[in-house]
């Protein structure tokens, strides 16, 4: 319907079709509102665009698992012939095989999106949206037609996008997370600038699926982690053939005329240097855009980094109709499981008479890199922060994966903590830590007994399944600072 022919009404106008919108459209279609969805991605700086689904989907988790899943078959083969398999000689990797497989598995699900928001009776736009007032909205379709929808709530679910740096060459010869995933040829010699989630995932993967890299950071990588367990994957990355230049600072790209892109850039001591790359990676952190929603000239308030100022218990914004989920919204963790349930429990205390809010303590995370390294709770530095040296005990050990032996793997890396408090009656768990195989499937269960208020007794206590990785969680008797840190392999309990 176009603006001249009249406007269509809604209880619910969703806007972003990513892991956040999806879910809370999808809930609020289940309680009986009737549901829009607007979604409209802008090509990357470098002209990359996808459909619904959002960054998790199109340029985030999904494609970053399977191009990680690819690197660790990479290793499995080279352990095969230790577990009794015959595998030529002759092992090669073809990037363009691997790119086309995501991207069609990719729009598969798109499919599916879209034909499940139809069956769910929800309206789907693809198109830009435009406040006109907090209950107005017009859509701007790319046929350069406009729609106008009044809707009596509205969920801004938009997202965040990569940032780029103000350097001379920087967006017309650097990529982004937007783009690494659907290159149309290989990326050869890799410069990652930025060491951060994204940055250290995609350094790994591709260091393993056989390309060069050098990881530029100019600040610690992975600030918010905890910093040993940051340390063994760094450890574990540089062994694996990852140059890092630490403290390095871009000054500007140019393109040679072979066709590779000359670097220039300066270390803390302002040195210069230079050096040629394939590939050039920005991967220094995300930013909202949401000028084009004009959120100001309906009044809704943004915080100083750009993003939108909501109520964390309610999802609200400054106006009350609107409401906010997912990494565009301040103070909100920037995953897409997150936004996923934020999402679903607005849609149910907006239309299903629930009373559940977001929890955001101890929200369980994976970095995907080769020495997968997954966390719930608190780090190190952050429980003896708050509750004090003396309130806080570490129990930790260092393993070997039984699939590690034959094939004699370095297992040097694989290591698991558990923080607790120090209270006898209690000594609850604070954080749980663990470098190694698997690593997010485990800590998935473990996040759910530490939301529960797992203490340390109870732990020590559980029978371990064997032989696995994740037992070793039940072995932990030794405290950090009373002694040798235990380690040696115990492949019969």
């Amino acid at each position: 319907m176009s603006a001249s022919e009249g406007m269509a009404k809604c209880d619910l106008l969703v806007i972003g079709g990513g892991s956040g919108g999806l879910a809370c459209a999808k809930e609020a279609a289940n309680f009986g509102a009737k549901v829009v969805l607007v979604d409209y991605v802008l090509p990357s700086v470098r002209g990359t665009c996808w459909g619904i689904g959002g960054t998790c989907l199109n340029v985030g988790c999904i494609p970053k698992k399977l191009m990680h899943h690819s690197a660790l078959l990479g290793l499995c083969l080279k352990d095969a012939k230790h577990f009794g398999w015959s595998v030529s000689e002759e092992v090669k990797f073809n990037w363009k095989t691997l790119r086309d497989n995501i991207a069609e598995q990719i729009n598969c699900t798109r499919t599916a999106i879209l034909e499940e928001l139809q069956a769910s009776g929800i309206e789907y736009i693809n198109g830009q949206a435009c406040f006109q007032d907090k209950n107005t909205i017009m859509v701007n379709m790319k046929d350069q037609s406009m729609r106008l929808i009044q809707a009596d709530k509205v969920v801004v679910a938009v997202g965040m996008r990569p940032k780029y740096p103000d350097v001379p060459g920087a967006r017309e010869y650097a990529i982004s997370s937007d783009d690494i995933f659907s290159l149309e040829t290989p990326p050869g010699k890799t410069l990652v600038v930025g060491a951060g989630f994204v940055g250290m995932e995609c350094a790994s993967y591709l260091l393993s699926l056989g390309f060069p890299v050098t990881l530029m950071t100019r600040s610690p990588p992975l600030q918010r982690l905890d910093k040993q367990m940051v340390s063994l994957v760094m450890r574990d990355m540089a062994d694996a053939g990852l140059r890092i230049l630490s403290g390095g600072l871009t000054t500007s790209l140019c393109k040679t005329p072979e066709g590779t892109i000359e670097v220039k850039w300066e270390d803390l001591d302002k040195k210069l240097s230079s050096e040629t790359f394939d590939t050039v990676f920005y991967s220094i952190g995300r930013e909202v855009d949401i000028e084009h929603l004009c959120l100001d000239h309906i009044g809704v308030k943004t915080s100083a980094s750009g993003k939108i100022v909501v109520d964390l218990q309610t999802d609200q914004t400054s106006l009350d109709n609107i409401f906010s989920i997912g990494d565009c919204a301040a103070g909100v963790p920037e995953l897409a499981p997150v936004a996923q349930m934020s999402g679903k429990l607005l849609a149910g205390r907006l239309f299903g008479q629930k009373k559940l809010h977001m929890d955001y303590k101890n929200i369980p995370t994976c970095l995907f890199t080769t020495l997968e390294y997954s966390s719930v709770g608190l780090s190190e530095e952050k429980a003896i922060e708050l509750y004090g040296e003396d309130g806080v005990q570490v129990h930790h050990m260092y393993y070997v994966p039984t699939e590690f032996t034959l094939a004699k793997r370095d297992s040097s890396k694989c290591y698991l903590k558990v923080i607790s408090s120090t209270e006898i009656e209690k000594n609850t768990v604070l954080g749980v830590h663990f470098a190694g195989l698997n690593a997010g499937e485990i800590i998935q269960g473990f996040a759910c007994a530490v939301k529960c208020g797992l203490t340390l007794d109870q732990l020590l206590s559980t029978v371990g399944v064997h032989p696995t990785v994740a037992q070793e969680f039940t072995k932990l008797r030794v405290r950090k600072g009373d002694g040798p840190c235990p380690g040696l392999p115990d492949y019969f309990g």
